[in-house]
């Protein structure tokens, strides 16, 4: 996603990138966003956005690799939140990251620990290429089992709907042909919405009560797309009615609806049982009628981490720069 701007040779001067600077997020509108950094790498004119903070690391004593890796670590992660604030957006300013505590070991240590987090970084790509493997034959085995197969890709640029259709939602992409080809077939099959099957969970935090508390918390980026496995960070103090207050419980499924990793599923275990989780997910929750039954978690959870759900889930979604679904 390139962009290209014109600049001085004064102002690319003052902005270039060189290998070996550290590109730091100092503003999102994710709390678990802030911070995350990376060392630049590319060859060519290159300048960074406002959003991201330039570092240069005194190579003498340390490698910029060896300042990510820690910055991205339990530990760098937990000074970030503790400075970094929100309002509207969270946000982390200079004087704040100059502020953050670096571990120094000698250069041959730091260079003996990067090795060492090579290797376990290279382990981890194949066994996440093996889990992904079996994820994607789980995929076809969920779907083979229920006799939906999906529609070709379709990269069609110009295409027809109905009058009708289009005034009940004036969105090109949600009109795309492969998206109405599956809300075809699923609609032959009999698919039934999910609403029919779980309701959106309204529990909160009791304001009265909760604020100034301590809870584990979910966020968006404790849900792994590659095994729809959550975790929670440590505990965090409830500070205000409006952050990240909602409550789940075991059995809960939780869908990710904001960027980055829109459209991620996890199922809520016992060890999750009464944390609460960022308002950037959809909690679903059992819902008692006399048609529904409730003993379908697992397969739901199964269903919704196929392709034909991320297929619907990008067809409703919207924003621009930051695509979303609502509940």
């Amino acid at each position: 996603d390139l962009k290209y701007l014109p600049l001085t040779p004064e102002e690319l001067s003052t902005y270039r990138l060189e290998k070996g600077d550290i590109l730091f997020n100092r503003t999102n509108g994710s709390r678990e966003l802030v911070g995350k950094c990376e060392v630049f790498d590319f060859d060519g004119d290159w300048v960074f956005a406002s959003y991201l903070i330039r570092l240069r690391i005194d190579n003498a004593r340390a490698f910029p690799e060896f300042v990510t890796a820690f910055l991205n670590t339990f530990w760098g992660r937990r000074q970030v939140e503790h400075v970094s604030r929100q309002i509207l957006m969270s946000n982390i300013n200079t004087e704040e990251i100059r502020a953050l505590r670096i571990p120094l070991p000698k250069p041959p240590k730091q260079r003996e620990l990067l090795a060492r987090l090579a290797d376990a970084r290279a382990a981890r790509r194949q066994k996440l290429q093996q889990a992904d493997h079996m994820l994607t034959s789980l995929d076809g085995f969920v779907l083979g089992a229920i006799g939906l197969t999906l529609p070709p890709a379709d990269d069609r640029m110009v295409y027809a709907a109905r009058l009708s259709d289009a005034r009940q939602r004036l969105d090109a992409n949600y009109h795309t042909p492969r998206f109405r080809e599956l809300q075809r077939r699923l609609q032959h099959l009999h698919a039934v919405p999910l609403s029919t099957l779980r309701r959106f969970s309204t529990e909160r935090v009791d304001p009265r009560t909760g604020i100034g508390a301590t809870f584990r918390y979910i966020e968006i980026s404790s849900v792994s797309s590659e095994t729809g496995e959550a975790s929670a960070v440590d505990t965090r103090r409830l500070e205000a009615p409006s952050r990240a207050r909602m409550v789940v419980h075991a059995g809960n499924i939780l869908l990710s609806l904001t960027r980055p990793q829109r459209g991620s599923i996890a199922l809520i275990d016992d060890s999750l049982d009464g944390c609460i989780a960022s308002t950037g997910f959809a909690v679903l929750t059992d819902m008692e009628t006399d048609q529904v039954k409730t003993s379908y978690t697992s397969y739901l959870w199964a269903f919704l981490r196929t392709e034909a759900a991320r297929l619907q889930m990008l067809q409703r979604s919207s924003g621009g720069n930051y695509p979303a679904i609502t509940e």
